[in-house]
């Protein structure tokens, strides 16, 4: 394996900062390599499936429209999901308002460490940039991350609850909101996988990490090249979205097609992740996304990434293994470095791991 911390930087100032700057070296660093990267404005909308969360556990019209979604997109927009508007639009707000404080104020709560090195939940905490690698383009993008759950896992010193009144319980509020929706996520999804209800809640999702980043992305000089995050698969079990409720931004790939995603007012957005996709052995799908820019208005979105306990060893599970359908996927119990590694090399692991099969880490970045 190469060396990543030799090859992931972080960009010396943050995004915001460079969005008010004439400085063309600087910009120039966010600026995608290759015109096949570029962004349409003139993108079609996908036809995202919705998924009402009322009726998921007891209509089996409901839990046949969310397996057909889990296994050919890989998304939905999940309507009627109990987080009242205004509940909604507070977490919006007070996530704008810590975005609007002056630099100087943020930077109290900057990330003062690598995020590499596996799951570490001080780590991955504070306020800062994507790390990138320094021959890619780098993200236009300012995050907030913070982890919600497990909750001896939290570091306070992070939250800035003295500098933005009440941040402290709404996001407390909203951590607590999202745990309730994957529980119903997870008992949904062992029925479309004929488990026993509880079994992916009791084993993974339970005591699995509830990381949450709020992003700013601030309006682009070049929206049809800079991109607020570039193409990736997450790498947990789920991601949910609160995003903007204003401004779009989030784009999935489907057969080898870019497609934009509407706004539902008040929708959550909710992709499956990696894990999910190597535990069902390829039943469900992680889907490749990213997150354009906009020339006039700065974006805000939430996503909180639903994963397994720390340090679980992630593989496809023996149900789903069988004569008709092999082993696809490898055993991995350090999943994010591998994704990063990956990353590193440019290239996205899920690609990758869906051509050469179980033996991928034998093939390293392979072409």
């Amino acid at each position: 394996m190469s060396d990543l911390a030799s090859k992931f930087v972080i960009a010396q100032f943050p995004v915001e900062v460079i969005s008010k700057s004439k400085d063309k070296n600087m910009i120039k660093k966010y600026i995608v390599k290759s015109t096949e990267d570029y962004v349409s404005s003139s993108l079609p909308y996908i036809e995202f499936p919705t998924i009402d969360l009322q009726r998921l556990l007891d209509s089996d019209e409901e839990l046949q429209k969310f397996d057909h979604a889990l296994s050919s997109l890989g998304a939905f927009q999940l309507i009627n999901h109990g987080i009242e508007s205004f509940k909604f639009d507070q977490v919006l707000n007070i996530s704008k308002q810590f975005f609007s404080l002056p630099i100087e104020e943020k930077q109290k709560y900057a990330r003062s460490v690598s995020m590499l090195g596996g799951w570490k939940h001080d780590k991955l905490q504070g306020w800062g940039t994507d790390q990138m690698v320094e021959t890619q383009a780098f993200n236009w993008n300012d995050r907030l991350m913070l982890t919600m759950y497990p909750i001896q896992f939290r570091n306070f010193k992070y939250w800035p609850s003295e500098s933005v009144p009440n941040f402290r319980k709404v996001f407390e509020e909203y951590a607590s909101e999202t745990k309730r929706i994957k529980e119903v996520l997870f008992k949904a999804l062992s029925k479309i996988l004929k488990l026993p209800e509880d079994n992916l809640l009791n084993k993974y999702a339970n005591d699995g990490t509830m990381i949450s980043r709020i992003t700013y992305y601030p309006a682009s000089p070049y929206p049809d090249r800079m991109l607020g995050s570039s193409p990736h698969t997450d790498t947990n079990m789920f991601t949910t979205v609160l995003p903007d409720n204003e401004v779009e931004g989030l784009q999935f790939e489907k057969d080898g097609q870019w497609f934009k995603v509407p706004i539902i007012p008040y929708a959550l957005i909710v992709n499956v992740a990696d894990m999910l996709e190597i535990m069902t052995n390829g039943r469900v799908k992680s889907p490749v996304h990213r997150v354009a820019t906009n020339s006039e208005k700065g974006r805000i979105s939430i996503a909180t990434g639903i994963g397994a306990p720390p340090n679980t060893e992630i593989g496809p599970l023996k149900e789903f293994i069988t004569e008709e359908r092999p082993q696809l996927y490898p055993y991995l119990k350090n999943s994010a470095d591998v994704t990063a590694n990956y990353y590193a090399a440019g290239k996205i692991f899920m690609r990758e791991v869906r051509k050469y099969g179980p033996n991928i880490l034998s093939q390293q970045f392979a072409s």
